[in-house]
């Protein structure tokens, strides 16, 4: 009777390690899942992070180049409007 009862105590710790190892590898599975979808975001978050950095960059460099562009407009009337009075001509509005 002892036997009996040594073996069913045997038979159910290893069907309860069976079923624990079943949910380790099961979860295991889910995990590998979960980390995959976590590094495709990931890489698809620092490569919008990335392009909207390029693009901020961009932006500053065309409104820099706009303001240097004002900046010679000025000039240019200045220098057509300092030539005119010179040449005592009205000034030429093409700028």
């Amino acid at each position: 009777d002892s036997e009996l009862n040594q073996e069913k105590q045997l038979k159910d710790d290893l069907l309860r390690h069976t079923e624990a190892a079943a949910l380790y590898h099961e979860t295991e599975k889910k995990l590998k899942v979960v980390e995959e979808k976590f590094t495709k975001l990931k890489d698809v978050y620092t490569k919008l992070r990335e392009e909207h950095i390029a693009l901020i960059r961009q932006k500053a460099g065309i409104e820099k180049e706009l303001r240097g562009g004002d900046k010679m407009t000025k000039f240019a009337r200045a220098a057509n409007h300092l030539i005119c009075s010179i040449v005592r001509t009205p000034p030429v509005n093409t700028l």
